[in-house]
């Protein structure tokens, strides 16, 4: 329940990121907005999103930032590569903790020894450990040599690359933000400023499905340094949706009195 985004702009130097601060308690059905921002750093040139159930980023936020401390200008799939192999360690860890600690096994015993089990057993933990929803999603987005970069990382550790498109999302808002970045027809030619409005407007958009937050961060990455948007900025970006969303509300009502041209179907000539 979240939104997070990304959209490359610049001729693909630069990335534009967003997300809400919205978390979501499952077991207790609660909502709030939390002061920790969502983008995370990575190196000065790379963060990442998250979207899931809280605090299951936090472990893969130690094991990405030990494993680049210290490295200078990494490549963006080397920094993913370390983001798929936290992502799976956490998986593997949490299958331990809810379907083999229990039996008193662990994960390696029973990939060993899992034979001796009754077969009706292993059959089923064998199930449960393929069809485990880790329920993490992860947006990395970065700049190096050779450009910028947007990838997703989700169960079971996978990832895909999204520069070709120029721009992705994850949570519950991903759909409206996405369509809300097709309809302004972002591409990675897109000026910053541009990409700055696309992204906020996206971000607006996103609010519409639930568990999307008001509250939000913005930033600017590019190849040594990770920019966030300031008061002046984020107070013009406001101004300029606001103006918007007037327009089509009045473009809107200059058009429902068009709709009474609209002919109506002959019922006789509609039957098949």
């Amino acid at each position: 329940m979240t939104v997070c985004i990304a959209a490359i702009c610049e001729n693909s130097q630069k990335v534009v990121v967003a997300s809400d601060r919205m978390l979501t308690a499952g077991i207790l059905s609660l909502e709030f907005e939390h002061p920790r921002p969502k983008i995370v750093e990575l190196s000065d040139s790379c963060v990442m999103m998250t979207a899931g159930p809280a605090l299951r980023d936090i472990e893969l936020q130690k094991h990405v930032r030990k494993e680049v401390a210290g490295l200078a200008g990494v490549a963006i799939s080397s920094i993913v590569d370390k983001v798929k192999d936290g992502y799976q360690r956490a998986r593997r860890k949490k299958i331990e903790e809810v379907y083999l600690n229990p039996r008193g096994l662990t994960l390696e015993a029973f990939l060993e020894h899992g034979q001796r089990l009754l077969p009706q057993v292993a059959m089923v933990i064998d199930e449960q450990l393929a069809t485990y929803d880790y329920g993490l999603e992860v947006l990395v987005a970065g700049v190096d040599s050779e450009g910028a970069h947007i990838y997703r990382i989700e169960n079971p550790g996978t990832a895909e690359c999204f520069d070709s498109i120029g721009y992705h999302a994850i949570g519950s808002g991903e759909p409206h933000a996405i369509y809300s970045l097709v309809e302004d027809g972002h591409t990675h030619l897109t000026t910053i400023r541009e990409a700055m409005w696309s992204v906020f407007e996206a971000k607006k958009m996103a609010e519409r499905a639930p568990g999307v937050g008001q509250a939000a961060d913005f930033a600017i990455v590019e190849s040594g340094s990770v920019t966030y948007f300031q008061g002046p900025t984020l107070a013009r970006l406001e101004e300029l949706h606001k103006d918007a969303s007037g327009v089509r509300a009045r473009c809107r009502e200059d058009m429902r009195p068009k709709a009474a041209s609209i002919p109506l179907p002959d019922k006789e000539e509609s039957k098949p």
